[in-house]
């Protein structure tokens, strides 16, 4: 009961009803998002669009003027990783876009499940304070393979940038 409202904000969360939205829908391909529909040209009919998810992470880029549907093309993502049971953050500074698969997720988890997987990082609540920190030493492990893995991090995630002047020695 507390996690869900600390989760949702209010207790009628958890009287949740039941047939609102039917379940997720199961029809995806394995390790293919669907990004919308486009209009095929060649062959005169709507198709979805589709990326590979091992190439979301590298060749994937959502820009837009605002009100055009960024967060709502992102919901859409997300929905389909909660669908796929599919880790995920969000980092939502206005706060509409969790808020919206903070709904999505009451009612396609059954509360069991949202206790067990869902971690809700807060970083205005003064009760529970997060804290990141990459080279906190870790028992059993020396600072310079923390340092180590943390510039292979970095390398693979600005691979194009990278030169001599980053060159370990």
């Amino acid at each position: 009961m507390e996690f869900l409202k600390k989760l949702f904000g209010r207790k009628e969360q958890e009287k949740r009803k039941k047939g609102i939205v039917k379940s997720p829908s199961k029809d995806f391909e394995e390790d293919v998002l669907n990004l919308g529909w486009h209009y095929s040209e060649n062959k005169r009919e709507w198709q979805i669009a589709k990326i590979r998810e091992k190439d979301r992470t590298v060749h994937f880029y959502i820009v837009g003027a605002s009100g055009t549907g960024k967060s709502k093309f992102l919901e859409l993502l997300i929905r389909q990783d909660i669908e796929k049971g599919n880790g995920f953050g969000v980092i939502d500074p206005r706060g509409d876009l969790i808020e919206d698969i903070k709904g999505y997720l009451a009612l396609a988890l059954p509360k069991e499940e949202l206790e067990e997987k869902v971690l809700l990082i807060d970083p205005t609540d003064e009760k529970y304070t997060v804290v990141f920190n990459p080279l906190e030493k870790i028992e059993g492990v020396s600072p310079a393979e923390i340092v180590a893995e943390l510039v292979e991090a970095f390398k693979k995630t600005w691979r194009d940038s990278w030169g001599l002047g980053w060159k370990i020695y």
